[in-house]
């Protein structure tokens, strides 16, 4: 080709060649590896949101629990259990009555639950009080009914004391025909005992089932995929058509479940671990255990996600990075054309001196020299781009742990109120109602009650006060790890009038800052346990280093616990978040404690290496 003989247009082609080949290949090389880091990203993002959401259901439910077992120890309940065995007709009324307001209050402060009632050893409905969401009434004793017949009664009267049975969660029915509207509810009971430790019947609750349903219901906002809850045998118990739910034998019986619907999925989904499972779709799904004493029941959450909704940020990502590969494009031409007309142009005094000695004039050669602006071009493009992956990869890795740190932080942070503030003002407000009743008739349990409010409401601005120390403790930054966590435990050991052993072998060492931050919230945590349950005089902490390892041990001679017993109650959320925080960067965390015994902690998080501290930091 003719146009081929001109200097100008080789080195226009060659510089197009050379600029658009790498450009194109790196963008479809890039196009496909971001694509995928999209595809797992979405995908990861439902499973976190779904295993969540199971998280919550199981901590709501996991409250019920200790709601169940503390009515069942109200002193009026027990003063009504003690009139009662002594036939005393007066005080039964009476002792009737301020049981049933304390339902009453209880019901309205808590606003979770449809039914709280007392059922004696006999079945016979002795106190029922019920709330339409918007009301909390008693039930008058001659619409009360006998539930001797009921399954939740014959299994919950038996139990010894301290345990407590759940339900299926199911449709409530009354007189034996399901209430309409619908009405989802779960039952939890426990035996009542007298103060002579004779049996009396039980306490059971209905739980409105809509109050932690509706959390799986508000997952679909914002997202175009159906979501549901089935319960161990498939049958839906939340789903996008009303029409389908509680379609089991004992519900509505309409034979809608998961394994007509799915049926390649039905096993996987209901094999009671969670998992991802990607055919033509996505299914991503998570257990939710209504009783954590028991892994064998079970519900499951399910997150149907069309491949379609999955790779939409895909395609949105595919669309802008063509068109700006377009433009890059286009910028590449007019720009390869304009170094072309500059690389060409010292040659124009050659032409112009070979033209005069075609004509006879003599002329002095042209010299021209290119090659070292040409060489320090190709070497600053290659410097630029290689410094621009190495910010584009590092601005990525911070922008992902920055992402993953502060959902963790607000995760822990919310077991952190929950576990202290909350229980201290909810306990603040039953002994000031304790005071209310009391202010008139007992003038001396008044007294007490409300200088236990008071107590409640002292330790809950000392909690509030260290939770927003605790956000960012400066002691930390000033002092390093081990002499934040000494000064922690001589705080502790002061208030509590307890002896403190402490030992380190790391005083004047700095760790990573996520170690360093996360040793220091377990013995926050630890420490916080030690102040509010061990009642020990004596505590032990230990901060040692070896083998890549940080180590912690916090021990006391206190009253113990049993930590199987704990599971399911509020104060084991504590223990939840230690074990959290430490397996948030690959940890290990292990408690050993009986009643009487005394508790020990042991916590092992795991030290980079030189070379992989320098290059995280």
């Amino acid at each position: 080709m003719k146009i081929f003989h001109r200097i100008q247009y080789r080195l226009l082609a060659v510089i197009l060649i050379v600029v658009l080949i790498p450009l194109i290949g790196t963008a479809l090389y890039g196009n496909w590896i971001t694509s995928s880091i999209l595809k797992e990203h979405e995908l990861d993002q439902v499973a976190n949101e779904t295993e969540r959401t199971a998280q919550q259901i199981e901590s709501f439910l996991g409250d019920v629990s200790d709601d169940v077992l503390f009515l069942a120890e109200l002193s009026s309940l027990q003063s009504l259990l003690q009139a009662r065995s002594e036939a005393d007709e007066a005080g039964v009324a009476h002792w009737r009555q301020v049981a049933e307001d304390d339902f009453i209050s209880f019901s309205r402060q808590r606003g979770i639950y449809d039914q709280i009632r007392y059922i004696c050893q006999d079945g016979m409905e002795i106190i029922r009080v019920d709330s339409d969401g918007m009301h909390v009434y008693p039930i008058p004793e001659e619409e009360l009914q006998n539930k001797s017949d009921r399954y939740y009664f014959a299994q919950a009267v038996d139990l010894p004391q301290g345990a407590f049975f759940i339900s299926p969660l199911d449709l409530n029915r009354e007189h034996g025909e399901i209430e309409t509207p619908l009405q989802p509810v779960i039952r939890y009971a426990t035996p009542v005992f007298d103060q002579d430790g004779r049996r009396q019947g039980i306490v059971i609750v209905n739980v409105l089932a809509d109050k932690f349903l509706d959390l799986v219901r508000n997952m679909k906002k914002g997202r175009n995929s159906p979501v549901f809850l089935v319960d161990q045998d498939g049958y839906y118990l939340v789903h996008p058509d009303k029409a389908r739910e509680w379609g089991g034998p004992n519900d509505l019986d309409t034979g809608f479940q998961l394994k007509k619907d799915y049926p390649e999925a039905y096993t996987a989904v209901l094999a009671g671990e969670p998992g991802e499972l990607v055919t033509d779709r996505a299914f991503v799904y998570a257990p939710v255990h209504p009783n954590p004493d028991d892994p064998t029941c079970f519900w499951t959450l399910v997150h149907d996600v069309s491949l379609q909704s999955l790779l939409l940020p895909v395609w949105e990502f595919r669309y802008t990075s063509i068109f700006i590969l377009i433009l890059a494009a286009v910028l590449a031409v007019v720009m390869a054309f304009w170094l072309a007309q500059n690389l060409t142009e010292p040659i124009r005094p050659l032409k112009e001196g070979v033209e005069h000695l075609r004509q006879g004039d003599s002329h002095e050669p042209v010299e021209i020299k290119t090659d070292d602006e040409i060489g320090e071009l190709a070497h600053a493009f290659n410097d630029m781009a290689y410094q621009l992956d190495i910010s584009q990869r590092q601005r990525q890795r911070l922008l992902d742990r920055v992402i993953t740190a502060q959902e963790d932080e607000r995760r822990l942070v919310a077991y952190d109120i929950h576990d202290g503030l909350i229980q201290r003002l909810v306990g603040a407000r039953l002994q000031l109602s304790n005071y209310i009743r009391q202010r008139q008739t007992n003038t001396e349990k008044a007294e007490r009650s409300l200088q236990r409010a008071n107590a409640h409401l002292g330790e809950a601005i000392a909690e509030g006060r260290q939770l927003i120390e605790g956000l960012r403790p400066t002691l930390l930054d000033d002092m390093g790890l081990a002499a934040a966590v000494h000064k922690l435990a001589t705080q502790m050991c002061d208030m509590r009038d307890c002896l403190l052993q402490f030992e380190s072998n790391c005083d004047n060492e700095r760790f990573p800052p996520s170690v360093e931050m996360t040793a220091y919230r377990i013995a926050q945590e630890a420490l916080s346990n030690v102040r509010r349950h061990a009642q020990t005089t004596r505590l032990r902490v230990e901060i040692t280093c070896s083998d890549h390892t940080l180590n912690l041990l916090f021990q006391d001679w206190g009253v113990g616990f049993d930590p199987a017993s704990k599971e399911g109650q509020c104060q084991c959320i504590g223990l939840v978040s230690m074990r959290e925080r430490a397996s948030l960067i690959g940890g290990q965390w292990n408690v050993e404690s009986a009643p009487g015994a005394g508790t020990t902690v042991r916590v092992s998080l795991p030290l980079p290496e030189p070379g992989e501290e320098s290059e995280d930091q």
